[in-house]
């Protein structure tokens, strides 16, 4: 099964920080304090759409209950 180039299942750091609009450096600092679960390969780091939407779905909540 191919997956569509504009729907990747992994995220390059960037792209993470542009959906969340945060930087680039906001971005790996949330994936060091593991708030944002990642992979490692090779030198690259990736992250998952379901990792990213896990991370929004625990950001919406904590903003709900404020």
């Amino acid at each position: 099964m191919r997956v569509p180039k504009d729907n990747p299942e992994t995220l390059k750091v960037r792209e993470v920080a542009a959906i969340l609009r945060c930087g680039r450096n906001q971005a790996y600092e949330l994936i060091q304090r593991g708030e944002i679960r990642s992979l490692r390969i090779g030198r690259a780091i990736r992250v998952t759409r379901e990792a990213l939407e896990e991370f929004k779905a625990g950001q919406e909540a904590t903003a709900r209950a404020r």
